[in-house]
């Protein structure tokens, strides 16, 4: 998973015509209520129709490189990030099972994959808290017990973009 972040954060950002002036992103965020800290979101707004969707918790933010994988989808589909597929599938203790369902989720980013149809496609990125630095690989309120599983993922990430550069 770290690799496939990795892979997607070296992603060249494809060429999105807008007038002079104009940073639109072409990606619709939609927030939901977080369950762990109850962050709510604010009122939607207008977005288009034909534009892809990612869901996100109220209280998180994703990289804008994260949403690469999103953009170079040739066709619009909703999409999920990491914090609100843990959120919809509370662990009840088993991370690696957890893991694997998250890993087949995201699967869709790999080479030779094509876009997601479903509603549980999720976007490979690490996340944070809004205005926090510290990001964290699966939540962004994240257990004590996944501290040294976040370090490690991080490394092999940065080792990743490392390489890729």
């Amino acid at each position: 998973m770290a690799r496939r972040e990795a892979r997607a954060l070296l992603l060249i950002p494809p060429s999105i015509p807008a007038p002079p002036g104009v940073l639109d992103p072409q990606v619709s965020l939609r927030a939901v209520t977080c369950p762990w800290c109850d962050a709510r979101p604010g009122p939607p707004g207008e977005q288009p129709d034909d534009r892809p969707v990612v869901t996100v918790l109220a209280c998180e933010t994703l990289a804008n490189r994260a949403l690469l994988p999103v953009l170079a989808a040739v066709t619009p589909g909703r999409y999920l990030s990491r914090g609100v597929f843990v959120a919809r599938r509370r662990p009840s203790g088993n991370v690696s099972e957890l893991l694997a369902t998250l890993d087949t989720a995201e699967s869709w980013v790999d080479p030779g994959r094509s876009a997601p149809n479903g509603l549980d496609a999720v976007v490979p990125a690490s996340t944070r808290l809004a205005n926090e630095v510290p990001s964290h690989f699966l939540s962004p309120h994240p257990s004590s017990e996944l501290d040294d599983l976040n370090t490690l993922y991080a490394r092999v990430r940065y080792a990743a973009v490392r390489a890729g550069l």
